[in-house]
């Protein structure tokens, strides 16, 4: 539809009329440039496509991920460069963009922190708002944070996060719980001060809704034999966390990592996990409508 130009998928949702929205990240000269939000009817037939940003403009937008929101709109974690003073480098910004079910723009939340190379990663509605999790990827410390907006996109809180025990954390996803708290997911290393080196361990930080922290959690902190990392959670009625991701058994030089799937409570307790003997990595999860995953 548009050319030559290259793109990738990042995430689909079946929409509120048995249709498709898709959202895909657009390749121009070699680097990202724009989104491309598509939406098709109940047979694939498109309905409209909106291009987020301009085919090779200058501002790079780094798209991330996309929920769908209760008015059936959606709302996108992504990144930009349009406020740089030189859009070409490296820095960069987080942005926020809500868009109503027939893709016309609401509102757009840009925040820029000076000096950093930050980009929105993940986005999740709640009952009063939206939370959004970005990531500061040149910063030693203070690599992640999150941004609350009201369902307006006006941000009512900001902050970032640190640990002097689990460090170089990275974020990957976020997962909203009905108490309005969310749930952090990635990996980070492990540093208990005494071990001659650090590990990396799967990570979860919790959050209240005001944005202090509830608990930072690091799976398997106490085994040294056990290294990997978490790409997403989701939650069960009863109050299981799942995790998608991948867990090294062995130590080195035997390096291998397996896929692997982690289940406990929210607040830490009762650690399981499953390690299927095939290397590689899970990324995403989801429910089937027999209640496996």
């Amino acid at each position: 539809m548009h050319g030559n130009h290259r793109s990738s998928g990042i995430k689909a949702y079946e929409s509120y009329d048995g249709g498709i929205l898709l959202i895909s990240e657009n390749h121009a000269n070699g680097v990202k440039s724009s989104a491309w939000l598509l939406k098709t009817d109940a047979n694939g037939n498109i309905l409209w496509d909106r291009i987020i940003g301009k085919w090779f403009e200058q501002y790079l937008n780094s798209i991330k991920n996309m929920e769908i929101t209760s008015d059936s709109g959606v709302i996108i974690a992504m990144g930009t460069t349009y406020l740089e003073p030189e859009p070409n480098k490296i820095l960069g910004d987080q942005v926020f963009v809500k868009l109503n079910k027939c893709g016309q723009l609401d509102w757009c939340t840009l925040i820029s922190i000076n000096e950093s190379q930050n980009y929105g990663q993940d986005v999740v509605p709640t009952k009063d708002g939206y939370i959004g999790l970005y990531c500061n990827s040149n910063l030693p410390t203070s690599t992640f944070g999150l941004v609350k907006m009201d369902f307006n996109g006006q941000v009512q809180w900001h902050f970032t996060y640190n640990n002097d025990t689990i460090v170089d954390n990275y974020p990957w996803d976020l997962l909203a719980l009905d108490d309005g708290s969310v749930i952090v997911t990635g990996y980070g290393y492990y540093d208990d001060g005494q071990s001659p080196t650090i590990k990396l361990k799967p990570l979860k930080l919790h959050i209240a809704a005001d944005g202090d922290v509830i608990s930072w959690q690091a799976a398997h902190y106490n085994n040294d034999t056990l290294r990997g990392a978490d790409y997403q959670t989701i939650k069960d009625n009863r109050g299981n966390l799942y995790s998608a991701g991948y867990t090294v058994t062995q130590n080195y030089p035997f390096n291998y990592a397996n896929k692997s799937l982690r289940k406990q409570k929210i607040n830490g307790e009762g650690l399981e996990f499953y390690v299927i003997d095939s290397m590689g990595i899970f990324g995403y999860l989801d429910w089937m409508a027999d209640s496996t995953i």
